[in-house]
């Protein structure tokens, strides 16, 4: 959990929360300048990035900010190697109504950081991917290999081989 001398301290902290929080949707500017509104999704799942946390937060901690709302889940996001927090997680709304609220919540005080509340995009293709399938030939559906190169005849290639054939 975040440290605080007291629990006054910690109330106070979360309840930024409350009422007017952050700046507004459509002129917030940070050191980047305003940011661009990214599209709510029209189907689940509605799930918010929560960037600029403090680097000893729990999940007790997000189940706090967010008490108010429809929360299905949280991930906390972590090294994977050293197992150490890293400042941001995905939580995930029951309704796109939560989602919208928690948006407000973007540029409001936690202790002395501006968190970042945003639409989470999609997850990221894993590694290699560049556009390249697993698997061979035979995956690729018709046609298979790339077939000749270099001249000749499409009839005198071997698909399967990846050779000429009577070569």
């Amino acid at each position: 959990m975040a440290d605080y001398d007291t629990y006054d301290d910690r109330d106070r902290a979360y309840s930024s929360f409350g009422g007017s929080r952050g700046r507004s949707r459509g002129g917030g500017s940070g050191p980047g300048g305003p940011r661009k509104q990214k599209e709510l999704p029209s189907d689940p799942p509605y799930t918010a990035y929560v960037g600029n946390l403090p680097f000893n937060t729990v999940q007790g901690d997000i189940d706090t900010i967010f008490k108010e709302l429809n929360v299905r889940s949280v991930r906390l996001v972590r090294d994977k190697e050293t197992d150490k927090f890293k400042g941001f997680c995905y939580v995930e709304f029951d309704d796109l109504e939560s989602l919208k609220e928690a948006l407000t919540y973007d540029g409001a005080l936690l202790g002395d950081r501006t968190l970042r509340v945003d639409i989470a995009e999609g997850r990221k293709q894993e590694k290699g991917g560049f556009g390249f399938r697993k698997g061979g030939p035979e995956d690729r559906g018709p046609g298979g290999s790339r077939g000749p190169r270099g001249g000749g005849k499409e009839d005198d290639y071997d698909n399967f081989g990846g050779r000429w054939k009577g070569r």
